[in-house]
């Protein structure tokens, strides 16, 4: 034969057989008919050679023969089962090929095939209403799947398939044990694949060639995504609109086959508006044709990563300015308190030679000096500040009342300058560093009032409004502005456009700058995680716009709400080690109300945290690192880790010299975390909770 055939072509050749015989017998009967009716002495005559019968009997031989040859040969085994005596009288060579069995008879079958007492009896019942379903139709009949032993003891599994011919059954092994394998191969696959993407963290997604969804993993939940709800809908459904012809420009690519494989960064909108930052493996399956038939892509939340990075760079940015001023920090602090003194001597001296000069011109001079002594004394205050690495101390105060003593601070140089209030009303209190704050409103109030110098009717507007979680304060003046060319200067050290440096005559004689001020506001806001943007326009004046972070005393019902969706770990005890009574006040206020209530102990040194943990155990320890006294944070990390090595610690500050150590100590010890101070309420008690997640 030239191919396999198939079962329905098998089917046919049995038909014919089955017709063959038929005529065969209805000629042999007319020939024994034909004979009975001639006269004895004619039969008598014919008795020896009947050449009729024989000829019949030889074709239904021949038939015969013909297709047990067909049986034999076609690649399915067969056997055909006499009904009357129930023994098996065909049997074919590829049924002797699969089933290593010749020729047995039906008991023998029974026994070779299903050994197993239980299951014999089971594969009996299981073919009597298949068989009385084949006598009843005549057609082949699917008996179902069976379990057969073979010779070698190896078990093959086959679908029977039975025909019904008069006092016979032709029975068909249709051997699909390799589809089977491959099936429990898929399953096994499938459910190990399903295992995986129920228990990742990363979106799996597989997509048909018009980029919608075949399948969604389960962890699209965590941005509020139903899987069966996107299953039919556009891969895009999430995607930010800018990203979306990156996309679409590698599905192209991958439909055209140009492209199989990429990374590509995009960002997701979650069903709350929430943007992620992802980075996604796609892959491009093709069809035979090489059309492409789904891409399949793996998307890892970056997010915190990003953030992290962020973090990382700005500590480096800063670690590097550190670097560049240490030596400047080493000069001012090691001149400042002579080169003070010597200022005093020489402030003190001038105001006694003022006080006793009866010539004028000489007494305009001693009064330059005096005025330049002030400058010089300024100069090293800002000078000390800038260079100087301080982590910002954090207490509540009224951002209004701050603004208000300083403008009477200012009092004397803000005579004639019309000062417009417009305070926001419900604003929250500060959690800053007073005095980082006090100095660098003083700065920019100075700088609105030199800039006022020269006009005629001078201003400044101080505006306060929250918005979006941030504290907005704005300083406006109507005075000389800044030319445009030094507007990407403002903030560099030692940059002024005062004094010798006022080309454009801006600023009344008399009138100097440190060019440390604006480097030192910018530092002190940057310190307390906020911004500070300029917009200028030439003669006409400046706006100074300060945000800062809002942080309230307790979570908002949304922040509890957000929690709550959560795994919480509720009821441990805790030691919160912080120095500063407004932040601990907070941070014991969150951990010991809903959702979580904690036991919560309070350390506000170094050594009150040491008795502490040498009289409890434990559950973690929020850890600040600048602490008064003569331990740091860091001293008693190691005090806890030679009691306990998986306490989870987590520390928090915004020291440079930690941020870089911290990093090292992360990867030795999975049982520690930071975050930089200031940090936001939601973030504090999500990474603890994060943390104790960490050991359960």
């Amino acid at each position: 034969m030239s191919g396999k055939p198939s079962y329905g072509e098998l089917e046919q050749q049995v038909q014919e057989f089955k017709r063959k015989l038929e005529q065969c017998e209805t000629a042999l009967a007319a020939v024994k008919r034909d004979c009975s009716a001639l006269q004895p002495d004619v039969r008598a005559v014919f008795a020896m050679d009947i050449p009729e019968p024989t000829q019949a009997e030889n074709a239904l031989r021949v038939s015969e023969l013909k297709l047990r040859a067909t049986l034999d040969a076609t690649p399915f085994p067969i056997a055909v089962v006499d009904l009357k005596d129930d023994n098996i009288y065909f049997w074919s060579r590829s049924a002797t090929a699969l089933f290593g069995h010749t020729a047995p008879t039906s008991s023998e079958w029974y026994q070779m095939a299903y050994p197993d007492p239980d299951y014999r009896r089971e594969v009996v019942e299981r073919w009597k209403p298949f068989l009385e379903i084949a006598r009843k139709s005549g057609q082949p009949v699917n008996a179902g799947e069976y379990r057969i032993t073979c010779r070698d003891g190896s078990v093959r599994i086959c679908e029977l398939y039975a025909t019904f011919i008069p006092d016979n059954l032709i029975v068909t092994f249709n051997d699909i044990t390799g589809r089977k394998q491959a099936e429990e191969a898929l399953r096994k696959s499938e459910a190990l694949f399903n295992l995986i993407t129920r228990h990742t963290s990363a979106l799996v997604s597989i997509n048909d060639a018009d980029g919608d969804y075949i399948y969604a993993s389960p962890s699209h939940e965590h941005l509020g995504y139903k899987p069966e709800d996107l299953i039919g809908k556009s891969g895009f459904t999430m995607i930010e609109e800018e990203d979306v012809g990156t996309l679409l420009e590698h599905l192209e690519q991958a439909t055209a086959g140009k492209l199989s494989k990429a990374y590509l960064d995009y960002k997701i909108k979650d069903k709350k508006g929430r943007i992620h930052l992802y980075r996604g493996a796609f892959d491009a399956v093709f069809n035979p044709d090489g059309s492409l038939e789904r891409i399949i892509c793996v998307g890892e939340d970056i997010t915190e990563l990003r953030k992290a990075q962020a973090e990382k760079m700005d500590a480096l940015v800063l670690a590097t300015e550190s670097k560049k001023l240490a030596l400047v920090g080493q000069i001012a602090g090691r001149i400042a308190h002579d080169f003070n003194n010597i200022l005093g001597v020489i402030m003190g001296n001038t105001e006694l030679a003022i006080l006793d000069c009866p010539h004028d011109p000489t007494r305009k001079s001693l009064e330059l000096i005096f005025e330049q002594t002030i400058r010089g004394k300024n100069l090293t205050k800002n000078l000390v500040a800038f260079a100087k690495d301080q982590e910002p101390k954090q207490e509540f105060f009224s951002i209004h009342e701050k603004i208000e003593l300083v403008i009477n601070l200012l009092k004397k140089d803000l005579e004639g300058i019309q000062v417009i209030r417009e305070y926001g009303e419900g604003l929250p209190e500060l959690l800053a560093d007073p005095g980082m704050i006090e100095h660098a409103i003083v700065n920019l109030l100075q700088n609105a009032i030199h800039a006022t110098s020269l006009v005629q009717k001078p201003k400044i507007v101080i505006r306060t409004y929250p918005h979006g979680g941030q504290l907005f304060i704005e300083i406006e003046d109507n005075g000389c502005g800044i030319p445009t060319e030094f507007l990407g200067e403002i903030f560099e050290p030692a940059f002024t456009l005062k004094g010798s440096k006022d080309k454009h005559g801006m600023y009344k004689p008399g009138i100097h700058g440190t060019g440390y001020g604006m480097s030192n506001v910018k530092k002190y806001i940057e310190r307390h995680r906020g911004n500070i943007s300029i917009q200028s326009e030439f003669q006409k004046g400046v706006k100074v716009t300060i945000t800062l972070p809002i942080v309230k005393k307790e979570l908002t019902n949304e922040e509890i709400a957000e929690v709550k969706k959560t795994h919480v770990v509720f009821d441990k005890y805790i030691l919160l080690v912080e120095d500063e009574q407004g932040i601990s006040d907070v941070q014991y206020r969150m951990l010991t109300h809903e959702p979580f209530h904690h036991k919560v102990d309070i350390a506000n040194n170094g050594q009150v945290a040491m008795d502490l943990l040498n009289r409890n155990e434990y559950d973690l320890i929020s850890l600040d690192y600048i602490l008064p006294g003569e331990l740091n944070g860091m001293d008693i990390y190691h005090h806890i880790r030679e009691k306990n090595k998986t306490v989870p610690v987590l520390f928090i500050s915004g020291n440079l010299e930690f941020l870089e150590s911290i990093k090292d100590l992360m990867q030795q010890d999975p049982h520690i975390d930071h975050l930089s101070k200031p940090c936001t309420n939601i973030d504090y008690v999500n990474r603890i909770n994060m943390l104790f997640g960490r050991v359960r």
